[in-house]
């Protein structure tokens, strides 16, 4: 983001100031409407005229001789003076009319510049208002690009991925099959029928599965494996390793070591083995049944299968959870992960997604299965819930506050994602060419 583009807080302090801003000239209204502002001219004009024929001794007369004497005289003396004092008083009334006026005229150039202010500070809400719809839909557009660079840099970091694993494969390849310095042959070699490949499932667990992911679940079972680190560190019986069946490239197995426990895989898929012993970890290339088979009975403290199981039927799992019980040392544990079939999402998208994949597993039959194969304490761990944006959510309160439609409109986006999920196409047509020469 760069210095010119708006900011989260800008917005939001634009959007205060606004509130700020109308609040007072709603406190500002309701004062002046609810209390009837006084003219401050009103006195000024009822005694700006001076009246110089004020009664005196009316209509009450003072008491006493000597009191009604000195009022007839001021009478008299008022009389007599009247020609020096109208034209004073006229004087006076002239110049408090015009005192009157001026302030009458101030008052109107007062109340036209605050009807000027006001309408000017309307415009200026009205522009702040406009300044705030566009840095919204500004801010709305930048979340949008941030979004699509984020999405393509995963899609290059995954195609890059796969193109690495790609050239590893070659690489692993051709070291396997470089021929020996040819020599004379005493006779010609067999004819050799090619097999017709089946569906990389190397490539498709990588394109689904990456190795992003893998880290960020390499954790999930810390809880469990760190004790038994530390009881093997504190000499708490025989340090037994922990055999991780379906390994793949041992990214598990390296976490393992990390925590300080003895640990080492096997798979059948002969090119993550490769890759992995190419990185320096304990993989090997072996049948889960045929191994265990060769191990002494207790020799093991701990036994995984991370998304290994729904690849099996149950007949051979039930063998394979027997074996394992017999090949654990007292205590120990098997860990056993899968896809969740209760969750449709995940039964729709993943575990049809590989085809070698054999039969989805309900919690309850695992826990059967392992419970029969002589197994104790089963526990079921539910893992990775959908992100919040795959989840139907509940309505936000300022819809809810914006009246039914708002209401209404949020309502029929939810029942379209649910009806695309719980009653989508039927059907579909996958449709491809043969890249021209």
């Amino acid at each position: 983001m760069t210095e010119s583009e708006p900011k989260p807080a800008d917005i939001e302090d634009i959007q205060t100031i606004l509130a700020d801003l109308q609040e007072e000239i709603r406190r500002h209204r309701s004062a002046s409407e609810a209390t009837e502002r006084p003219d401050p001219l009103a006195k000024v004009r009822q005694q700006m005229r001076v009246n110089p024929h004020l009664p005196i001794g009316w209509p009450v007369m003072p008491k006493g001789i000597i009191s009604k004497i000195i009022a007839y005289a001021q009478k008299i003396i008022r009389r007599l003076l009247r020609w020096y004092i109208n034209p004073l008083v006229e004087q006076q009334n002239t110049y408090n009319a015009a005192v009157a006026e001026a302030l009458q005229a101030q008052e109107a150039s007062y109340n036209q510049r605050l009807a000027q202010l006001e309408s000017a500070l309307q415009r200026e809400i009205r522009g702040l208002e406009e300044l705030r719809a566009v840095l919204h839909g500004h801010d709305a557009q930048l979340r949008e690009s941030k979004g699509t660079q984020e999405a393509l840099l995963t899609r290059l970091e995954r195609e890059g991925e796969i193109v690495r694993l790609r050239l590893q494969r070659l690489e692993n390849w051709y070291r396997t099959n470089t021929p020996a310095p040819a020599t004379a042959p005493s006779e010609p070699p067999p004819a050799i029928i090619p097999q017709e490949p089946g569906a990389d499932g190397f490539l498709l667990g990588a394109l689904y599965r990456n190795e992003a992911q893998m880290r960020d679940r390499l954790s999930d079972y810390d809880d469990l494996f760190l004790p038994l680190a530390q009881a093997q560190r504190d000499g708490q019986g025989p340090a037994r390793p922990v055999l991780d069946i379906g390994c793949g490239r041992g990214e598990f197995v390296a976490h393992l070591k990390e925590l300080g426990l003895a640990a080492y895989g096997i798979d059948l898929d002969a090119d993550a083995i490769e890759m992995g012993q190419s990185a320096g970890r304990d993989v090997h290339l072996a049948d889960a049944f045929a191994h265990l088979a060769a191990l002494a009975d207790g020799s093991l403290a701990a036994i995984t299968l991370v998304q290994v199981v729904e690849h099996l039927l149950p007949e051979g799992l039930l063998r394979l959870f027997r074996l394992a019980a017999q090949k654990l040392a007292p205590g120990g544990l098997v860990i056993a992960e899968t896809l969740n079939p209760t969750c449709l999402l995940t039964l729709s998208n993943w575990f049809l997604l590989d085809p070698s994949h054999r039969t989805p597993l309900h919690p309850k039959t695992l826990q059967f299965l392992m419970e029969q194969a002589g197994l104790c304490q089963v526990q079921l761990r539910f893992l990775h819930p959908v992100p919040e944006g795959g989840r139907l959510a509940a309505p936000p309160p300022d819809e809810a506050q914006r009246g039914p439609e708002a209401l209404s409109g949020w309502l029929q986006r939810h029942v379209e994602q649910l009806n695309q999920f719980l009653y989508g196409p039927q059907d579909y047509a996958a449709i491809a060419y043969k890249p021209e020469e």
